[in-house]
């Protein structure tokens, strides 16, 4: 059983954050986490700015002005942690991250201005890029009501059951009902699907009653299936795995996670791919 005790929350104190504090809080309460929230602000250049304590102040009073209205008021102030630093956001939060090891690693994302700062500027790109734990990305605009219906993509690869069993334990929390969803290639026997579906359920049926979990087969391209079938279900949470990419690779083509991100109004919790073989039906 994976154990969810940390989280660490990115957050932008110069943006509308008080969406993914609620989230946050609520998913750091019914997991019973600690939570901390980390902002990293960047001196003006040009006009010289100095850092001094009276600075690092006021970046850290304006962090808990933020934070404590949205948090669950039964949930621990002793839990919440509050964290300033200086410097670019993406090394700051991998070097935090580090260092407390959360089980996930939540951040706020917003449609960009252009494409151009899309391609280099997204610090959730470069974070699914590098860190190897487990990232939830959260639409600013997302607003926390209830997660009922939880979407898991599956490959049929040994390292998706230890995720797939996490999401369980998960949605047991959230009283949430998880749907497997396979999108099927053009090459891919359907009869090789079945089976594949056939010794989850018997792997997981041991684990969880059978009602909480559905599977589904949508054919078609990956990302486009995907967004399609979340579009037409009222789902509240996507659940993928990424595959480990070189910098150049990444920079060619982005993950499908990342391209869901700016197109799905809804969380994705995004965990790491490690190498593994395929289920044997």
């Amino acid at each position: 059983m994976m154990k969810q005790n940390s989280i660490l929350v990115g957050i932008d104190i110069d943006h509308d954050v008080d969406n993914i504090i609620d989230l946050s809080s609520e998913l750091a309460y019914l997991t019973d986490s600690e939570i901390s929230f980390l902002h990293v602000f960047r001196p003006d250049i040009k006009q010289q700015e100095t850092v001094d304590n009276t600075v690092l102040s006021q970046h850290f009073d304006k962090l808990k002005e933020l934070v404590k209205p949205n948090l669950r008021i039964d949930f621990d102030a002793d839990r919440v942690n509050y964290i300033v630093e200086t410097g670019f956001a993406m090394e700051k939060l991998l070097d935090t991250a580090k260092e407390i090891a959360p089980d996930y690693l939540i951040l706020g994302i917003r449609p960009s201005q252009s494409q151009l700062s899309a391609h280099f500027a997204s610090v959730a790109r470069s974070i699914l890029n590098y860190w190897q734990g487990r990232v939830l990305l959260v639409p600013n605009h997302f607003k926390l009501t209830d997660f009922n219906e939880i979407v898991v993509t599956i490959d049929f690869q040994f390292a998706e059951l230890e995720y797939l069993l996490d999401v369980m334990i998960l949605a047991e929390r959230l009283d949430a009902h998880v749907t497997c969803l396979h999108i099927q290639g053009k090459d891919e026997n359907t009869q090789l699907i079945q089976r594949h579906i056939q010794t989850i359920k018997g792997l997981f049926y041991a684990e969880v009653e059978a009602e909480m979990i559905d599977f589904e087969i949508v054919k078609g391209k990956t990302s486009e299936g995907i967004k399609k079938y979340v579009d037409d279900h009222d789902v509240d949470l996507l659940c993928m795995m990424s595959g480990k990419r070189s910098l150049f690779g990444s920079m060619i083509k982005p993950s499908t996670a990342f391209q869901l991100s700016k197109s799905l109004n809804i969380p994705i919790m995004v965990a790491k791919h490690p190498s593994s073989p395929a289920l044997k039906a």
